[in-house]
């Protein structure tokens, strides 16, 4: 989001979400569950909110696996 240069309130804004509730996603080390249609709307508002130069936000540019 920062490359993208979209704050907190903008997502939550076009998420209709309390800004809290994205920077908590964001800080947390382990991702709380999320099904698919909560990612979908976290990726569909993060690409609404980007210029076009930046292509489309994927699943992999959100998250990072990490082996135990």
């Amino acid at each position: 989001m920062a490359r993208r240069r979209i704050t907190n309130k903008a997502l939550a804004d076009e998420l209709k979400a309390h800004p809290t509730s994205i920077s908590r996603i964001k800080t947390q080390d382990v991702l709380p569950e999320i099904g698919g249609e909560a990612l979908g709307r976290l990726i569909d508002g993060i690409n609404k909110l980007s210029d076009k130069c930046y292509g489309d936000c994927t699943l992999e540019e959100l998250t990072e696996l990490v082996s135990e």
